[in-house]
């Protein structure tokens, strides 16, 4: 389900985040504390932010004309807005009314590799919602590229070269953009399928055992520093995939896998390199990463890698990688987004 967004819709998102910028009451960061400092970070977060809200908006509006959802387009502190949904009123057979459900929207993107709330958030939302069934909907946008460029499709690009006449902007693309139904998520859902990540623990990639590798020479020999450390036949255990220091992670490392393989390591300088030669297809599978398919003959990189440059957590968390909310839909342990979107527009 997606929604084309037109020039109305990027000039109230980047209205209200020009407004933010200079509204005096407002500190330096944005309405949270991880948000942006600078004027041209806060035009980027802000116009995303309210250009997903609007997506999600208008797809509900589509699914149900007789209703007409009201967003919080005010300027307020980030206290105030802590534990309100994002679609504040419906307006319905000409009388104004709470909805009926509480709707968190989040715009999710391509290099997203975890979803989820962190314990202040869960807490606020589940106080604001005055024991309605509370909803988060995930949508994605994406823009077209022009030469190739993907840069070009940048929201703030777009939209400055569509109200100005400055030649610099020529080369960002025309205003074209979309909103995508990614997911939709309950707390419930969250609470059961995710798994928590309190501060200090370390966050992980979630697109793991990346291949094919190549570990040997073209005469077939080992590479330098690579030796086979154990072979595994008819394999149907848990095993833990240790991180590039050769730890081991005991709360969320441990993964269950099934098939004839060949680990290899490479003792490096200062870390250690781990490979898995399937023999035969190899499933691995984690409640907290997902499931993974790896084919007969190829060679893996074999590692639990952390993400980004600081990994390490500085709040507690409770996260869903991104990979298995997908998997579960197509399980049917989640419902379909369009399906449910129908559902909440009906309810809401």
């Amino acid at each position: 389900m997606i929604y084309p967004f037109d020039s109305s819709d990027f000039k109230q998102a980047f209205s209200f985040a020009v407004k933010y910028y200079l509204d005096p009451t407002k500190g330096p960061s944005g309405r949270t504390n991880s948000e942006p400092r600078g004027f041209g970070a806060t035009l980027d977060a802000f116009t995303r932010g309210k250009l997903v809200e609007i997506g999600a908006q208008r797809m509900i509006e589509n699914l149900e004309p007789s209703k007409k959802c009201q967003l919080d387009f005010e300027m307020k502190k980030a206290s105030d807005v802590r534990d309100e949904p994002d679609i504040i009123g419906i307006f319905e057979n000409g009388l104004e009314r709470q909805p009926s459900i509480f709707i968190e929207i989040k715009n999710t993107s391509i290099n997203d590799r975890w979803i989820g709330l962190t314990d202040e958030q869960l807490k606020s939302m589940k106080e604001g919602s005055n024991s309605r069934t509370i909803y988060t909907i995930y949508v994605s946008i994406g823009g077209n590229i022009s030469n190739g460029n993907p840069k070009t499709s940048d929201f703030v690009g777009m939209y400055l070269k569509h109200i100005s006449d400055l030649e610099i902007f020529n080369t960002f693309s025309n205003l074209d953009a979309m909103a995508k139904l990614e997911f939709i998520l309950n707390i419930d859902e969250l609470e059961k399928y995710g798994t928590k990540f309190p501060a200090g623990d370390l966050t992980y990639e979630t697109e793991l055992f990346s291949g094919p590798k190549k570990i040997k020479k073209m005469d077939g020999t080992l590479m330098k520093r690579v030796s086979l450390y154990k072979s595994y036949r008819s394999f149907n255990d848990k095993m833990f995939v240790k991180r590039r220091d050769n730890s081991v992670d005991k709360k969320h490392g441990l993964f269950h896998i099934q098939g004839d393989f060949d680990l290899y390591k490479k003792k490096n300088l200062k870390s250690t390199g781990w490979y898995i030669h399937c023999l035969s297809a190899v499933k691995i599978k984690s409640m907290v990463f997902g499931k993974y398919e790896l084919e007969k003959g190829n060679i893996y990189d074999f590692v639990l890698h952390t993400l980004g440059r600081d990994p390490i957590l500085k709040r507690n968390n409770l996260f869903i990688a991104k990979r298995r909310v997908y998997q579960l839909i197509n399980e049917n342990n989640l419902s379909e987004p369009d399906k449910l979107l129908k559902e909440i527009a009906q309810t809401l």
